[in-house]
């Protein structure tokens, strides 16, 4: 049977949206040298995008966002007075470059269909990159053909540093996981590809597009996008209560992905990692809080202004475990409850006024704050822009209209 694929029938904004989406994709593991940093090539397109779609009419300025994050901007640089001479400026105004265009949002020319139609690309965006992601595993798995990383071959200067983009399935193993050679880890694609169903889910619930999804997230072997799932499965069955089909589809990909981790014991493997230290899971979910908690309770001053921008990585000793601090974590220990909190909220309340659907909402919320480990990665806070700007804005209704309904 033909495979029919609709081509974007959205507006030059939307389109450039996506192509530029595409193009941070393929170019996050890549960095521009700055002496002793490395300048993400992704945070130049995400700002191009962000310049781009203004200029062109896209996005504007949305009240709230604005007050929300600048508040919480006036509230760290309120902390960073305390923390003078720790805090790194470059951290700080990096931050500030991040987040500021999610005051941004889609204008009333946006449709229902630029929405929908935008939200299709994104899942046959991560359709392609499961395929990538299938091939790169079962090539070793079935062909036996070695294991490669083109762009890790590259001189480090050029290549984001800090990142497992290599990781084997079971330690000192052959079989490598998936990341589509693209992604910065395994994790970061199985946490797109786990977006993808969701929204999928609750557009088109294509039986095709779901399988490939779902294996190319299982060939990524790792837990976050499989957490995301779990977590969002509740938001999107209660939205489609309705809907049988969507009840059997999530119930289907659920019971699918739980059977395949119960049948590879090198997956169970890594719920251990939890009661582990210098582990991938203590790392990220254990290490960040338990040094969160040790740090900001040291006195009163590191628990109400934090320690200043781009401390975390400079705390702590050679000795420690393993730790790779996301968002909630960071913010706190650098920002204190005064400005961490504020920081949290204001990106939540961005997220949540300007995407639509609630499962799509919790998901990105989920995903920025807990599972993507990285506060300050130009990919993540893409993604969140992504959503953004593409999304129908509810438009209120005028008297008129409301006199008619009444």
């Amino acid at each position: 049977m033909a495979i029919k694929i609709k081509f974007l029938g959205v507006g030059r904004s939307v389109r450039a949206l996506c192509l530029m989406m595409t193009l941070t994709i393929l170019t996050q593991r890549f960095a521009i040298p700055l002496g002793a940093t490395q300048l993400p090539v992704a945070f130049l397109l995400y700002w191009a995008t962000v310049l781009w779609l203004a200029v062109d009419g896209l996005t504007v300025p949305r009240k709230l966002n604005a007050i929300v994050l600048w508040v919480s901007f006036g509230l760290i640089l309120l902390c960073s007075l305390s923390t003078y001479g720790k805090t790194s400026i470059s951290s700080l105004l990096y931050l500030l470059a991040l987040y500021l265009p999610l005051t941004m949002s889609a204008t009333r020319s946006v449709t229902r269909e630029n929405t929908r139609e935008a939200a299709r690309y994104f899942v046959l965006l991560m359709v392609f990159f499961s395929v990538v992601g299938i091939w790169q595993y079962f090539s070793q798995l079935i062909l036996h053909i070695p294991y490669i990383d083109p762009i890790g071959n590259l001189p480090d200067a050029v290549v984001m540093q800090g990142y497992l983009a290599s990781y084997p399935v079971s330690y000192g193993g052959d079989l490598y996981k998936s990341n589509a050679f693209v992604f910065l880890e395994a994790s970061f694609l199985s946490q797109f590809i786990a977006l993808a169903i969701i929204i999928e889910l609750n557009l088109l619930r294509r039986l095709w597009i779901l399988l490939v999804l779902l294996l190319g997230l299982l060939v990524t072997f790792s837990g976050t996008g499989l957490m995301l799932l779990v977590v969002i499965a509740p938001f999107i069955l209660t939205k489609n209560i309705r809907s049988i089909k969507v009840i059997a589809l999530t119930v289907a990909a659920i019971a699918v992905l739980v059977g395949t981790v119960i049948a590879r014991p090198e997956v169970m493997v890594r719920v251990a990692e939890f009661g582990a230290s210098d582990t991938s899971a203590s790392a990220r979910f254990i290490e960040p809080f338990t040094r969160m908690a040790r740090y900001s309770t040291r006195n009163t001053s590191s628990l109400i202004a934090g320690y200043g921008a781009g401390s975390s990585d400079r705390l702590g000793n050679a000795s420690d475990s393993l730790v790779n601090y996301s968002a909630i974590p960071k913010a706190i220990i650098e920002y204190g409850l005064l400005g961490g909190v504020p920081l949290l909220l204001a990106i939540a309340t961005c997220i949540t006024l300007s995407v639509g659907a609630l499962p799509l909402v919790v998901a990105l919320v989920v995903t920025h704050f807990v599972l993507s480990g990285a506060l300050l990665q130009p990919i993540s806070v893409m993604l969140i822009y992504f959503f953004n700007v593409s999304t129908v804005r509810k438009r209120r209704p005028v008297r008129r209209e409301l006199a008619a309904s009444i």
